[in-house]
């Protein structure tokens, strides 16, 4: 028999690759880490797995 706490991570799997494949996700190195229901919207915590690089225009000045 299966943990609570796996079945609970297999759910949250299952949530984040519909969402990755809702939004056209196909990164490997993005990694969602949370999804937070503020009622009229949800909120996507997500992560890239090395530093992204600057803008080869302005060097990372404008922002």
């Amino acid at each position: 028999m299966k943990s609570d706490e796996t079945i609970i991570r297999k759910t949250l799997m299952e949530q984040f690759n519909f969402i990755t494949n809702l939004l056209g996700i196909k990164d490997p190195n993005i990694t969602i880490l949370d999804v937070l229901d503020a009622g009229t919207h949800k909120e996507i915590i997500a992560k890239l797995d090395y530093p992204a690089p600057k803008c080869p225009h302005c060097q990372g000045t404008n922002g």
